[in-house]
């Protein structure tokens, strides 16, 4: 990851921590300025801090990944198919747990506005997202699962600027966050959390805190919305 993009990913972290002092605090003030950088703080350093989630037994899995190789002076990704049986350890980092609950428990917090035919189109929305992400990620062996970041973020971005125009900048962007991170939770990690019988043998969701894609594809699009609409 460049420069640039671990900076991007930094700022639309802290501009979600902002958000999410503002909603519970009920305002924008200097002491929600410092708790907001507290969590951001926060979110930079907990997410090399694993949290035991499950132990999987998988008895059967088997397809294409990836794997990354060396080759000379340079490294490559190449396809190979492989097949295994066993158990996996999976984890959550505290990173991408709090997260998770903090988006959750704004997104609720601003659904409560909403009528029942609107929770239809945000439940359709929901699972359409979590398909295309599950087909838009793969198994790097040894590495983890990887998420093609470009369409990714397009995708998501689409989702919170439609969702900013039909229900309002603030109610449609909180619950694009929510809706993103969650999609990306199941269809990225939880619905390819088996192949990782064919690597490591451990998975954790979230490892990479702020940078990882749980986190950052959500913030990013939140922040390209909130800057553009």
């Amino acid at each position: 990851m460049n420069r640039a993009t671990r900076l991007l990913a930094e700022v639309s972290a802290f501009a979600w921590s902002l958000r999410v002092f503002t909603f519970l605090l009920g305002r924008l003030e200097g002491s929600t300025v410092f708790l907001s950088f507290l969590l951001y703080t926060f979110l930079r350093t907990s997410g090399g801090v694993r949290i035991p989630i499950a132990t999987l037994r998988v008895d059967r899995a088997s397809g294409d990944l990836y794997e990354v190789v060396g080759w000379g002076e340079g490294v490559s990704v190449v396809k190979v198919r492989l097949g295994s049986s066993g158990l996996v350890e999976v984890y959550l980092s505290l990173a991408a747990t709090v997260f998770l609950v903090l988006s959750a428990t704004v997104a609720v917090g601003t659904a409560l506005r909403l009528g029942a035919c609107c929770y239809l189109e945000l439940a359709l929305l929901c699972a359409i997202s979590t398909l295309f992400y599950r087909f838009n990620s793969n198994y790097l062996r040894n590495v983890g699962i990887s998420v093609s970041a470009t369409s990714a973020l397009l995708y998501s971005t689409t989702v919170s600027t439609y969702l900013a125009y039909s229900l309002g900048r603030d109610l449609g962007l909180t619950l694009a966050i929510a809706l993103n991170s969650f999609s990306i939770l199941v269809g990225c990690d939880l619905l390819m959390v088996k192949r990782a019988i064919l690597g490591s043998r451990s998975i954790t969701i979230g490892g990479l805190g702020v940078y990882d894609a749980v986190v950052l594809i959500p913030t990013l699009s939140y922040l390209a919305v909130l800057l553009l609409a």
